[in-house]
């Protein structure tokens, strides 16, 4: 298994993890920090989140159609958190 894969593994069991009781959580290891592989980590967390959502949702959908719905949930999001500060 290539490290990207291993990474993007690892990041997906720590997305299912927030969901499974604590005695019950598979370990696969932990990573490094590293400054150098930053931009490949970030990208394995958006591999290990896709690959949960594809688990989860019974949708076609390729990874930039996945980048997609992250985009209308972040704007979302943005108009609810726009939508409370207008209403304190």
């Amino acid at each position: 298994m290539k490290n990207f894969e291993r990474k993007a593994l690892i990041f997906n069991q720590s997305i299912k993890n927030a969901y499974i009781e604590e005695e019950q959580r598979p370990d696969y290891g932990k990573l490094d920090l590293n400054e150098d592989e930053l931009t490949e980590d970030f990208t394995a967390m958006l591999y290990g989140l896709y690959i949960f959502y594809k688990e989860l949702i019974d949708e076609n959908c390729d990874l930039i159609d996945f980048i997609g719905i992250l985009n209308r949930l972040a704007v979302q999001k943005i108009v609810e958190d726009s939508e409370e500060k207008s209403n304190e």
